[in-house]
């Protein structure tokens, strides 16, 4: 019948045409992978050629939302050894936190700083958790210290902005020299400074959890981060190996003893497996909402003729490293 083979003529059409479409689809995502894996070997050649090209400039996109995406994962105790509380000084002071009961963080670092350089892409990785930075620069460690040109950030002209916690970073020093030293760059107040002191005697990197915990120098070495641009960091994160365990292994126990200072909030991040038995280890603060200013109070300049800054033996505290 005529009815019959018009029918069968358009489920015919109609087959060949789905199958078209698929064959289309498949041909455009074939092509847009393959000019994505162009545009990243693009990235990460002249991130290789000229990297010191890229200093102070604001990262890209793309490097932000790769950040973004590493913050989401690495949860997983198989991707990051597991460090301790015992790696951070229980201060046990009066509590900081802000007028509207945010935790106050407070990094103190120097751009020429190798593991200084180490700790921001653990440090990063963990607020990305709680917030989010506008501002971040590329940056490289000193290419005259140890560890020479480590690929990382620096928070000078960084904002950060978020529902749970404050964060108050501070490069004290540039990355260039002046005279055989470390050229002051920013200069942190004295109601900062003076825990820095007392407590992390002026090294760096140094990290203050609301005056509860402090968290002093880099939990693991430049080295590991050797050899590799700002992209390739960011893309290996997450795959099995040493430098996603030292990063995540860091950025983990931060995140937990964030979620242990800001009553376990966002839920999302804090209810994690992981990071709710990590968060066993810390002493819950016992605080009212504490008014506190959180800008730039009067500071105390304070000159420093000679900055250290210290290495956590990863031995204290990785059992699986690889």
């Amino acid at each position: 019948m005529p009815g019959k083979k018009v029918k069968k003529k358009e489920d015919k059409l109609k087959k060949k045409s789905q199958k078209n479409k698929v064959v289309y689809t498949s041909v455009a995502l074939a092509v847009i992978l393959v000019i994505a894996v162009g545009i990243y070997f693009v990235v990460v050649n002249a991130e290789q050629s000229n990297p010191a090209r890229y200093l102070h400039l604001p990262i890209s996109p793309t490097l932000y939302s790769s950040l973004t995406h590493d913050a989401s994962s690495g949860y997983s105790q198989d991707l990051a050894s597991v460090a301790n509380a015992s790696v951070f000084t229980h201060l046990g002071g009066t509590p900081w936190y802000a007028q509207d009961g945010k935790p106050i963080i407070v990094y103190i670092g120097g751009e020429y700083c190798p593991f200084c350089a180490a700790t921001r892409w653990a440090l990063t990785i963990a607020l990305l958790r709680f917030g989010n930075f506008s501002g971040l620069e590329y940056m490289l460690s000193s290419s005259s210290d140890s560890f020479p040109d480590t690929p990382t950030f620096t928070y000078v002209n960084a904002t950060y902005t978020s529902r749970y916690i404050v964060f108050r970073p501070f490069e004290a020093f540039a990355r260039n020299y002046v005279n055989g030293q470390p050229a002051p760059l920013e200069t942190v107040p004295s109601n900062y400074s003076q825990v820095w002191q007392s407590v992390g005697e002026g090294k760096i990197p140094f990290i203050d959890f609301a005056n509860i915990y402090a968290l002093e120098g880099a939990l693991f070495s430049p080295q590991v981060l050797d050899g590799y641009t700002w992209t390739q960091i960011a893309n290996i994160l997450g795959q099995d190996g040493v430098v996603s365990q030292d990063v995540y292994s860091e950025a983990n126990i931060i995140t937990a003893l964030i979620c242990t200072l800001d009553n376990n909030t966002p839920y999302v991040v804090c209810s994690n497996p992981t990071i709710k038995s990590m968060e066993l280890q810390f002493t819950a603060p016992v605080h009212s909402v504490l008014s506190f200013q959180t800008g730039y109070p009067i500071a105390t300049t304070v000159m420093w003729t000679a900055v250290q800054y210290r290495q956590i033996d990863p031995s204290t505290y990785s059992e699986n490293r690889r």
